[in-house]
């Protein structure tokens, strides 16, 4: 018989969720870790998008967008160490951009991407995801981080 492990992915309720959040995060990104007030103001600016991936048990990934203008941006995306391989990250990346396609104004999303994440870059290129530039000494460590966009399809209808 094989064990099965529900995973749903929902709208994050920051005041219950901010303390695995903040764990998730030191665990994944250590010196790069968003501070406690980063949180805050991403969820304040894109609570529609701040999507958390778990288990009955545990909150096990995280994504967090936003929009800005004609342009949506990808904030953070994490997926504990154990659960990865899964398709968690893919599931919240696509999820997080249904949500932000169906913005009237937006043209494209963005995002920031470590040079050496080799995994996360093949993820977001099968996405449709270009490199359009290269941000040196983006990260604590000094490490350059790519610039990457995904073009939204028109919206309008055939006339």
């Amino acid at each position: 018989m094989q064990n099965t492990t529900t995973i749903t992915i929902q709208r994050s309720v920051l005041r219950h969720d901010l303390r695995e959040l903040l764990a998730l995060e030191n665990l994944v990104f250590e010196n790069d870790a968003f501070p406690v007030q980063e949180f805050l103001h991403l969820y304040h600016i894109g609570s529609d998008t701040f999507l958390v991936a778990r288990t009955e048990h545990q909150l096990i990934g995280y994504i967090s967008a936003y929009a800005e203008n004609d342009t949506g941006y990808i904030a953070s995306i994490a997926v504990h160490p154990d659960h990865r391989g899964n398709g968690i990250g893919r599931t919240l990346l696509r999820v997080a951009m249904r949500i932000l396609e169906r913005h009237p104004t937006l043209t494209a999303i963005q995002l920031h991407v470590r040079q050496s994440n080799k995994p996360a870059i093949h993820l977001y290129q099968k996405l449709g995801y270009v490199t359009i530039g290269i941000e040196t000494n983006y990260y604590a460590d000094g490490e350059a981080a790519l610039m990457m966009t995904h073009t939204i399809q028109s919206k309008t209808s055939p006339a």
